[in-house]
């Protein structure tokens, strides 16, 4: 559109954007492309406030679980990454109103700028609005969320089997008794029975889906292949597909042996990142009492998120040690920097790896 037509109102809430180059790497760390990405600098946005911006992703212990069923029931694993995700959001309505740089390479005057009718990269709004798409599909194929973990769904292939049912007066209730104790004991074992009240009573599940933005790690039979899987490649454009050696949110994840031989198990490690530690470089001259320079402190807490992810996903071994050096992120000493650095080095020389066993 021609910005100098638009009205000042919608003038207003003009956002830049700029490239953003990446690296893409397989499961091995070999290079595989560069990617090239517009992005908003979503800052800009004068609507940010107004949005709802919360985007759940699936837990750890929801990973957990659908690795330890996969295995236990000889599941395949899956991995599925959809292209484009936020562009495939939720489509905006007349009250959002954002008007978007147009790239210099596509050689248009100044004046020509774009409106915005769904979110892209850089919003605040988009995550928020793609998980709502994928949500709702993934409800329509049958998937139904855990009570515990939102982004962890469940296909079961049988209807549930029973339904709880209320004791009868000694003369009989009225309708409207009935609905209301009906309501009552639904609501009760709803907050109350984790077990007798899950969605899962009575019924057997045929697959797990766990979601994190726009990958799903996925496990299940050839129904919910037919039911889910298959659906999932007509209805979004689907990145990359991995079976049984597959990479989610860091961690490698593939099948030791043939699902359902013996001996077979199913192994979680993060040998790349644990191979990206670096050890913080200081002058050794320097005592232990000396206080970090600001740089040197930088350092030290880039160390220990890369640590913290590490040790809340597959290196357990190094979780005291580790609590330890955060205790000390808001004002490290070099005696601080050599625990980190002994830290890292303990890691690198035993990588935890986990073992999930039928």
């Amino acid at each position: 559109v021609d910005i100098r037509k638009l009205s000042y109102k919608e003038q207003k809430n003009y956002v830049t954007g700029r490239w953003v180059l990446t690296l893409k790497r397989d499961r091995n760390g070999n290079f595989q492309k560069c990617k090239a990405r517009w992005v908003l600098r979503g800052f800009q946005d004068r609507q940010k406030h107004e949005q709802q911006t919360d985007s759940p992703a699936a837990s750890r212990p929801g990973f957990r679980m659908a690795t330890q069923v996969a295995a236990s029931a000889a599941w395949d694993i899956f991995h599925m990454d959809l292209k484009t995700a936020f562009l495939q959001g939720e489509a905006y309505d007349e009250t959002r109103n954002v008007i978007c740089q147009v790239p210099p390479e596509a050689n248009q005057p100044w004046y020509m700028v774009a409106r915005m009718k769904k979110p892209a990269y850089g919003l605040n709004d988009a995550p928020r609005r793609w998980w709502n798409v994928v949500d709702a599909q993934l409800r329509s194929y049958g998937c139904t969320p855990t009570r515990a973990d939102r982004c962890t769904y469940v296909l079961y292939n049988e209807s549930r089997s029973s339904s709880s049912s209320t004791p009868l007066k000694p003369g009989g209730n009225s309708p409207v008794e009935d609905l209301a104790s009906s309501s009552i004991n639904k609501a009760l074992e709803y907050l109350l029975d984790p077990v007798a009240g899950s969605n899962a009573k009575g019924r057997k599940p045929c697959g797990i889906i766990c979601l994190h933005v726009d990958d799903l790690y996925m496990c299940g039979d050839k129904e919910f292949h037919s039911r889910v899987i298959s659906r999932l490649r007509e209805d979004f454009q689907v990145g990359s597909e991995d079976v049984n050696d597959v990479t989610f949110v860091g961690q490698r994840i593939k099948w030791v042996g043939k699902p359902a031989a013996a001996g077979s198990y199913i192994s979680v490690d993060q040998k790349l990142a644990v191979e990206e530690l670096e050890e913080i470089k200081f002058d050794k001259s320097l005592k232990d009492d000396v206080a970090c320079t600001p740089a040197l402190h930088t350092e030290y807490r880039s160390v220990l998120g890369m640590l913290n992810w590490l040790q809340s996903r597959t290196q357990f071994q190094s979780c005291y040690k580790f609590s330890r050096c955060a205790s000390r992120q808001s004002a490290p000493a070099m005696a601080d920097v050599r625990q980190l650095n002994k830290l890292v080095r303990a890691v690198k020389a035993a990588p935890v790896a986990l073992k999930f066993w039928p």
